[in-house]
């Protein structure tokens, strides 16, 4: 299609053809190629709007606030007039904080932009265009065609669309991927129009502000002869037309998700995410649509505390499972479903089971804890395991005496690379300070969820028995090639860490709790994991003289200590006993870094001092070897030079030699020649002389 671009004649600048100015401009940046470009003639003009039918902004790297702002701007305004060759539309703004003024303004001519494919959008104010003109209200974007009746009364009573857009999403009839983040919907704005956009094959709807479905409002009420019957139940099921759809995320915390909004979900569905509050707990029997999708094969479901909690038998079918993450509000009865369930999932390489929530969860007896031998799933392609309660939850999920069953002699997981066994991961991953983490393991420290025969306690996450040395034994055997352990607070004191030595690829290790000080069964361990890049101790009985310890382990790019007994010379200023140290964006390495606070330590300062003095006195004598072999291979260099010189006169003297032999043989044999004919001639004389 880019061919009928002609190239039209101009004296100003050199005449290219039409398939090379093409193809040059597709590997020019969009916004030169927009701008600039675009203001060359009018042939470029229309070469550079022909190519352009991917549009992507970024609000990232090396581009600042001002610098977006006129990017995003200029994008709106270019689509106005070119929208309709624009098949793949992504704005994507990664800190809207930095803008003092809000954040960037999309105008979205969504009637022209029929062509789109692809439309992902984050953190950037949407506002639709409408002819020659844009509507008002932000960042509002309208979903649905019919609004609840209350709003249209207010909209009626202040003449103005209430920062509604018209038109909605809807018109985006060739869209097969719609991604959104960070924006906001009106309130009580359904789905109606999803069921337009049949030829949906990807759906993520992400921390979209005031987002509820249709149907599930309590305040939403279609008005009276507004809808068929058809569209009624396209609003209160809005994924049932939508029959391409293979990956459906709905994830916020402002967003929800009842049993009937998820009816009618695609049978080829193969990845589903979303939170679960629909007031019932999520199981087999309330949503059966979601239990029947044999296709799936990632599935991810946080609970919110007001619901019911979430019921394991929801993927007891589901058996084609590669990956599950169920997180919140566990179900009252969860454990025993979560073995039986679990049983079946042989293609699982990715389990995450994390109650984070506060619930009122029903324990297995202690005598019943053998049946935790069926919590991990028998798959031998499993990658990464986690088992976790956060502070809320009222009870732990792992019981006592459950690790001698999970973990059981002859029991092999040769795939899994990371184990979370206590804490949440996510925890990290939602940016909390060492402090705060230090705070879940202590909470959680004396949690005795492996071997023994103690009782559960109350209070907190929980009081069961801790991890003993056979326990630590059984897991160490039965997962061979861990990469990442985590298990802080869950240690008994007095435990044969030594063990960790058997983990030869192990590179980050979580640990903490009272079995973990400066004595040699601690500090001798971590000396000898020299592969470890990443450490973290938590409620420890570690302190300078431990970490001084540590300047060991040279591999390290990242080191974090919480609540630990080190000194407040040593520790961070923000909070006592924690430090935070890391490689990336650091000129020294971690292991350095560490050196230089122990100095500052009343206990192993001077030792400290004395490891830096050697470490620079090694430097210096380290540089004045390099100085000494600089100037050796200087002076070889110079010999080298000098022997290449020699070498190039005895080859000029070789060929003056060989020149000469060469004219010395011409001299011979000419003289040979010469003597061959005199004797040719004496002969001939002789041969006279005779009678």
């Amino acid at each position: 299609m880019y061919s009928t671009v002609a190239v039209m004649s101009d004296t100003s600048v050199p005449m290219l053809p039409g398939e090379l100015l093409l193809h040059v401009l597709r590997h020019v940046d969009l916004q030169q190629r927009l701008g600039s470009c675009s203001l060359v003639c009018r042939a470029w003009r229309a070469a550079a709007a022909a190519v352009t039918t991917e549009v992507a902004v970024t609000g990232c790297g090396a581009y600042g606030p001002a610098s977006i702002l006129q990017r995003v701007d200029s994008v709106g305004q270019w689509l106005c007039s070119h929208a309709a060759a624009v098949d793949q539309l992504t704005v994507q703004i990664a800190n809207t904080a930095c803008f003092t003024t809000g954040a960037p303004l999309l105008k979205l001519p969504l009637t022209q932009l029929r062509q789109l494919q692809l439309l992902s959008l984050a953190g950037c104010t949407v506002q639709a265009q409408v002819g020659d003109s844009s509507s008002s209200g932000g960042s509002r974007i309208m979903l649905c065609e019919q609004l609840p009746q209350q709003q249209q009364q207010q909209q009626q009573q202040h003449g103005t669309a209430g920062g509604i857009i018209q038109p909605s999403l809807s018109c985006l009839t060739s869209l097969t991927a719609l991604k959104l983040r960070g924006l906001k919907c009106a309130a009580g704005v359904g789905f109606a129009s999803l069921s337009c956009l049949t030829q949906l094959r990807q759906l993520h709807l992400e921390y979209i502000t005031d987002l509820h479905f249709a149907g599930q409002d309590p305040d939403w009420q279609q008005p009276e002869g507004s809808a068929t019957e058809a569209q009624r139940c396209r609003t209160t099921h809005p994924f049932a037309a939508l029959q391409q759809l293979r990956d459906l995320t709905l994830t916020s915390t402002y967003v929800w998700v009842a049993a009937g909004t998820l009816q009618g979900l695609p049978q080829i569905l193969t990845r589903v995410s979303f939170g679960w509050g629909g007031g019932l707990e999520l199981s087999s029997r309330n949503c059966p649509a979601l239990a029947a999708l044999t296709a799936l094969q990632h599935l991810e479901i946080h609970a919110v505390g007001d619901g019911g909690g979430l019921c394991a038998d929801i993927c007891s079918n589901l058996q084609q499972l590669r990956v599950l993450c169920l997180s919140g509000a566990l179900y009252e009865y969860a454990l025993p479903g979560l073995l039986s369930a679990f049983s079946r999932l042989s293609c699982l390489e990715h389990l995450c089971v994390s109650s984070t929530q506060v619930n009122v969860m029903e324990l297995l007896p202690v005598d019943d804890t053998a049946m935790y031998s069926t919590l991990l799933p028998p798959s031998p392609q499993l990658t990464f395991l986690e088992f976790s309660w956060g502070i809320n939850a009222t009870v732990p999920l792992l019981q006592p005496g459950c690790g001698r069953h999970m973990f059981a002699s002859g029991r092999q997981l040769p795939q899994l690379k990371q184990l979370v066994l206590g804490v949440p991961e996510v925890i990290w991953q939602t940016g909390h300070a060492v402090d705060n983490y230090a705070g879940y393991v202590q909470a959680l420290d004396g949690c005795e969820c492996f071997g023994g025969d103690g009782a559960v306690g109350e209070g907190g996450m929980g009081d069961p028995e801790v991890v003993t040395s056979s326990d630590l034994d059984r897991l160490v055997s039965c997962c061979p090639g861990l990469e990442r352990l985590s298990i802080a607070g869950l240690l008994l004191p007095g435990l044969e860490l030594s063990l960790l030595l058997q983990l030869t690829a192990l590179s980050d290790l979580c640990i903490g709790g009272e079995a973990v000080d400066d004595a040699a069964a601690a500090c001798s361990v971590f000396v000898q994991l020299t592969q470890l890049r990443r450490l973290e101790l938590y409620c420890a009985w570690v302190t300078d003289e431990g970490l001084f310890a540590l300047t060991a382990l040279r591999q390290l790019t990242q080191l974090l200590v919480g609540r630990c007994d080190i000194s407040t010379h040593v520790a961070m200023e923000e909070w006592a006993g924690c430090l935070e140290l890391e490689q990336e964006g650091a000129v020294l390495p971690v292991w350095v870094q560490l050196l230089q606070r122990c100095v500052r330590s009343t206990g192993v300062g001077q030792q400290a001092m004395q490891h830096l003095l050697a470490m620079q006195t090694e430097a210096q004598q380290q540089q004045a070897h390099a100085v000494e072999l600089q100037q050796q291979l200087a002076a070889a260099h110079t010999q080298s030079v000098a022997s290449d010189e020699r070498a190039d006169q005895l080859q000029q003297q070789l060929e003056s030699a060989e020149a000469c032999a060469n004219g010395l043989q011409q001299q011979l044999a000419a003289a040979q020649a010469e003597l061959a004919l005199l004797r040719a001639q004496l002969e001939a004389c002789a041969a006279q002389a005779q009678p």
